[in-house]
């Protein structure tokens, strides 16, 4: 399945990005924010395409 999060940088949009990763039936995601993920942010905030487990 396809996932567009919206607001995918805020408090709940982060939560969310998170728990869709792990969620084997999640083939692809696009985060859409208005701002860009902070400098130095942990690597599980930062998606480069790959799932993490």
């Amino acid at each position: 399945m396809k996932v567009v999060v919206v607001g995918a940088t805020g408090n709940v949009g982060t939560a969310v990005v998170r728990a869709l990763t792990a969620d084997d039936r999640v083939s692809e995601m696009v985060g859409i924010a208005r701002r860009a993920p902070r400098v130095g942010a942990a690597q599980d905030d930062v998606c480069d395409g790959r799932r993490r487990r």
